[in-house]
């Protein structure tokens, strides 16, 4: 089983640096670099074998989707489970304030420790991994595309390779079995710049 994972555009809330996570609303929108991503993706999944789309529920990852989808026209399906990490009562808050909170620094160095109101990293992997596999459980799909968030994908990655969390937009991963490989991962600067994945 084979699955792309992408990042949602870029949004307001992102360049404004407030904490969206489980939040929604009518005051998002995608930026101009949101929409590039968007664009540039779409092409780049264009006749790859993308067979359905899964994406979360929030309004910045169904709307990258459902643009996606209007020009790949695959089956396209919706879950809270595909959601990045719950920041409980940093919703609607600003960076600065979260990252300075003596709790969530616990949180980024003991991972069974939940953000206040919210969930543990180890939850967020547990959940979305769960997701993952319900859905090569589920479906007869080989190769999928995930829309969800930046901070699941990294999260995903650190977690499958063993290694410190960095920053990714998207990841290709493969499922043999129970156990996730990841096969590319990279950034929408480096992609839009031309530099390639790593």
């Amino acid at each position: 089983m084979e699955y792309c994972l992408f990042r949602h555009g870029q949004t307001n809330w992102n360049v404004n640096g407030i904490i969206k996570s489980h939040m929604d609303d009518s005051g998002t929108y995608f930026t101009e670099a949101g929409q590039e991503q968007i664009k540039y993706i779409t092409e780049l999944l264009k006749n790859t074998g993308i067979q359905a789309v899964f994406a979360s529920d929030l309004y910045r990852t169904t709307e990258t989707a459902n643009y996606i989808n209007a020009y790949l026209k695959v089956p396209v399906f919706f879950s809270e489970r595909l959601r990045g990490m719950d920041m409980g009562a940093f919703l609607g808050k600003p960076i600065e304030e979260f990252l300075q909170h003596e709790e969530v620094r616990k949180a980024f160095v003991d991972y069974d420790s939940p953000i206040p109101g919210g969930e543990s990293i180890n939850q967020l992997v547990e959940r979305l991994c769960g997701a993952l596999k319900g859905i090569r459980d589920n479906y007869s799909y080989t190769r999928v595309l995930v829309i969800t968030h930046g901070a699941a994908i990294s999260n995903i990655v650190a977690y499958v390779n063993h290694t410190p969390y960095r920053e990714f937009d998207y990841c290709y991963l493969k499922l043999e079995e129970d156990t996730f490989s990841v096969v590319e991962t990279g950034r929408y600067d480096e992609l839009l710049a031309g530099q390639g994945p790593s």
